[in-house]
């Protein structure tokens, strides 16, 4: 957990809106949440790419009231009990963050916080030399500078962009972009988080806004809940009763992604009896369900249908 405070930083002139591209961070204006609206567990489990920390009780949730302008949605952390706090992370694929390697890059966000809450909202943005994956990995802080933070005395009453400046490594493989707390909180405390944004350069340009529509496609490369209807003869019974069906993802995956949550059966066309199915295997483009419907003949159609999660995510 970060804990060095200082109050300087620059921001950029309005005119840099105007670029395209410069946000490195997904989802960073709250628009997707895909799985739920809450979580109260550490993990993916409410606002897409955002992989949530929970200490003693605490809940995230969907923020829609008094947010800056241009913006629709936050992400909420609320304490339950003392000793809480909650801290939220994006890790970047090493694809990227080999092209960042010996750049300085500025990191951004609008921060909103209770009026009792103890300490400051900061930064932690930490690198690895060995994968992208974030867990089972070893990760390095970074030294921020010109460190921008949040506390109750400027960030109650309204919301207040901080910021950082970073010099990725030039052996970086891996890097997450944090914002965290730098004490625990009494019950009750609260923070809102939006337009989180991380650009090469030195200074923190205005927020890069995109559509829902972009948004959700970036999102849907590592995470997708899948609602596959009927759509008719999929595949037929093979001899020994056996039916596989490929469920194509709407959006190849970042890599073969966790099937979890699952719903599904396998009706064969003739007899009309519901399928045993289980996965035979999870790919990029999309998974095989394997099914061996009961009292089924070779030769007869099997229609599937399924409800299953598509787990990708970093």
């Amino acid at each position: 957990m970060a804990l060095t405070k200082v109050t300087t930083g620059t921001i950029a002139d309005d005119s840099i809106q105007s670029l395209k591209n410069r946000n490195l961070v997904i989802n960073g204006a709250m628009q997707v949440w895909q799985r739920n609206l809450t979580q109260t567990s550490t993990g993916y489990g409410c606002v897409d790419r955002w992989k949530n920390t929970v200490s003693g009780t605490t809940t995230f949730s969907q923020d829609t009231a008094s947010l800056p302008t241009g913006f629709e949605y936050a992400l909420r952390w609320t304490t339950g009990a003392s000793s809480s706090y909650g801290q939220s992370r994006q890790y970047l694929e090493t694809s990227t963050v080999k092209i960042l390697r010996g750049r300085t890059l500025t990191a951004s966000s609008y921060v909103k916080v209770s009026g009792s809450y103890s300490g400051y909202v900061t930064w932690e943005i930490a690198y690895s030399t060995t994968s992208d994956s974030a867990a089972g990995n070893t990760w390095v802080q970074l030294t921020e500078t010109s460190v921008v933070t949040a506390s109750a005395s400027d960030a109650s009453s309204d919301y207040k962009r901080i910021s950082c400046n970073v010099a990725i490594p030039s052996n970086a493989v891996g890097l997450y972009i944090g914002i965290v707390p730098s004490a625990t909180q009494a019950s009750g405390q609260w923070v809102s988080v939006t337009g989180v944004q991380l650009e090469v350069g030195d200074v923190a340009t205005p927020f890069e806004h995109e559509s829902y529509g972009e948004t959700l496609q970036k999102c849907l490369r590592y995470y997708e809940k899948v609602n596959h209807p009927y759509t008719g003869v999929w595949s037929t019974m093979t001899t020994g009763g056996y039916s596989y069906n490929n469920v194509f993802y709407s959006v190849l995956k970042r890599a073969a992604p966790t099937i979890t949550n699952v719903s599904y059966e396998c009706r064969n066309g003739a007899i009309g009896t519901t399928a045993t199915a289980s996965i035979y295997s999870s790919n990029i483009p999309y998974v095989v369900f394997n099914a061996n419907p009961t009292s089924s003949s070779t030769g007869n159609p099997t229609h599937f249908y399924g409800i299953f999660e598509a787990d990708a995510e970093l």
